[in-house]
């Protein structure tokens, strides 16, 4: 199929005018001048040049290191007083970060080593890169809208595992990792993933141990120690509950489908029949969401051996993502890689057909419940989706999407690279 999509230029050519009408709807949606989260950053950032740490536990969620990231902004802010051009500006710089997530994962997962060791790209379809960029729309609105920064974070982690593809061991992977961990805290979840990977580690912890007491230069060390207990002590804990309808993390869904649930009879029943007391639904969420993250792991080591990196992280990080106590619609664009893993393996010419048609149907099921959110017109409409997300919608489709992933991921008959190769008849 790969090969009749090179050839063929068509369906290039439609996505492609699908996502450049996705680009001008995108630019058109960012470009209210309403509050946005990087006007937030910009209030953050201006903590270190007043010398202060600034405490908002609902807000400045990252650790102490996040708010010296965040000092261009005010820079930013200042450079360019009119919000208009601000908007277009951040609108431009995260379409730019987008692409790069997607070329970079689409490539690594792409590649094969030749018989010299030689890292080889295979022939990818154009369609490839756009579709999987489509794929994601949903929560590529959300950053642009918010003008939110995860996609930052979720770029160095799909470098570093673009470079481990290349060199099993390697220092430079485990500095982009601990930096992206110092911006936002859920790529911690893959330092078990550099076991043996021993300048990997090393470089990672040591990366996040620099970066830790940075600040320090700032505003000094007690403020530092301040900034470290505030966040530790009053920041994570206040993290906890659904905080809204919007919260799309394991724990959060538990929370509000258990401790806020109506009637107050089922509430009753969950606090004294069950004699559970307030908590114990979101407690079994964070068991449920970083228990799925170990069986992610335990599937990886299980599964078959040569795969791209890339091909773990697609699942890895977006599972770590849900498991914490807060989840936005915005952070899952960690899916980018699992959704390209799912269409390179799908447009490959090896691989177990029963297991495809399964992969393609958990990928239409997990589109189908992500484009809910663009449901608009009359209220009932609209009140579809937000009833939805109520209920797990965006939750149910990123671990159908991470599944599909994985499946893909596991496949005994793919190899990387082999998008135009004929498939090899393997004994079942």
């Amino acid at each position: 199929m790969a090969a009749r999509l090179t050839r063929e230029p068509r369906a290039a050519q439609l996505t492609l005018a699908i996502s450049l009408v996705a680009v001008v709807w995108l630019y058109w949606d960012a470009m209210h001048p309403v509050f946005k989260d990087l006007d937030m950053y910009h209030r953050i950032g201006l903590g270190p040049y007043e010398g202060t740490y600034w405490k908002d536990p609902y807000w400045n969620t990252g650790p102490p290191f996040f708010q010296v990231f965040v000092m261009p902004v005010v820079v930013f802010y200042q450079l360019v007083p009119s919000v208009g051009m601000r908007l277009a500006l951040v609108f431009f710089w995260n379409l730019a970060l987008s692409i790069a997530v997607t070329s970079v994962s689409v490539r690594s997962l792409a590649a094969s080593i030749d018989d010299r060791g030689r890292t080889v790209i295979g022939p990818v379809p154009a369609v490839i890169y756009i579709c999987a960029w489509l794929c994601t729309l949903p929560l590529l609105r959300a950053n642009f809208h918010l003008q939110q920064i995860n996609l930052v974070p979720t770029l160095l982690c799909v470098l570093a595992f673009a470079r481990l593809g290349r060199r099993r061991d390697d220092s430079l992977a485990g500095v982009l990792t601990g930096l992206a961990a110092s911006i936002k805290v859920a790529p911690v979840v893959l330092l078990p993933y550099f076991w043996r990977r021993w300048r990997t580690l090393g470089a990672a912890l040591a990366t996040g141990a620099v970066l830790a007491v940075i600040p320090a230069l700032i505003y000094g060390i007690p403020t530092l120690i301040n900034a470290w207990r505030f966040w530790l002590f009053e920041s994570i804990p206040a993290q906890k509950g659904a905080r809204e309808i919007l919260n799309i993390s394991v724990p959060g869904l538990m929370h509000r489908l258990v401790d806020q649930a109506d009637p107050a009879s089922v509430r009753e029943f969950n606090t004294v029949l069950l004699n559970l007391g307030p908590g114990w639904a979101e407690a079994l969420g964070a068991l449920i969401g970083f228990g799925a993250v170990a069986l992610l792991y335990f599937a990886i080591w299980r599964g078959p051996k040569k795969r791209a990196p890339m091909a773990d992280l697609a699942v890895l990080l977006p599972a770590a993502n849900l498991a914490g106590a807060v989840a936005w619609q915005h952070h899952l664009v960690s899916l980018l890689p699992a959704y390209a893993l799912i269409l390179i393996y799908l447009t490959s010419s090896s691989g177990g057909q029963r297991r495809k048609r399964a992969v393609a149907a958990m990928l239409g099921a997990s589109l189908a419940l992500s484009y809910l959110q663009f449901l608009h017109g009359p209220q009932a409409i609209r009140a579809l989706w937000i009833g939805a997300n109520a209920f797990g919608s965006v939750t149910i489709s990123a671990y159908l999407a991470i599944l599909a992933a994985l499946l893909a991921r596991n496949d005994n008959l793919y190899e990387p690279g082999t998008l135009t190769a004929p498939a090899t008849p393997q004994p079942s």
